[in-house]
């Protein structure tokens, strides 16, 4: 699931943390990207958090207690940006999160459901 068509002309860096509807993950963070709106998993497993990526790269991404301090870390390491990174030649894109978009209170089975799986 992408932005929403209304929440599309959101500035780059907008993001929300939402129910993942991959069965295996807990949590997606849908994000405007300079390529568009984008989604990544967040990752659980041996107690921690990461995002999900292809697995050439998965042993340098940071691990984190929870879901709190990986969205803080990347918010943290955006946050002495004056600008957008440009997107770089080879296509990838740089992950930039400076905006939450608030669309509602999480509800208490998304907490009750974050609980149970860390103390799995």
């Amino acid at each position: 699931m992408l932005l929403k068509p209304k929440r599309q002309d959101t500035p780059e860096g907008t993001s929300l943390v939402r129910d993942s509807s991959h069965s295996e993950y807990l949590l997606t963070i849908s994000v405007k990207t300079s390529a568009g709106p984008t989604n990544l998993r967040i990752e659980y497993q041996d107690r921690k958090f990461s995002l999900d990526s292809i697995m050439c790269v998965r042993s340098r991404l940071k691990q984190f207690d929870s879901v709190v301090y990986l969205i803080e870390y990347y918010v943290l390491t955006c946050k002495g940006r004056k600008t957008v990174p440009e997107t770089p030649l080879n296509g990838t894109v740089h992950l930039y999160l400076n905006k939450p978009l608030y669309t509602s209170t999480p509800s208490l089975q998304h907490r009750w459901r974050i609980t149970i799986n860390m103390y799995k």
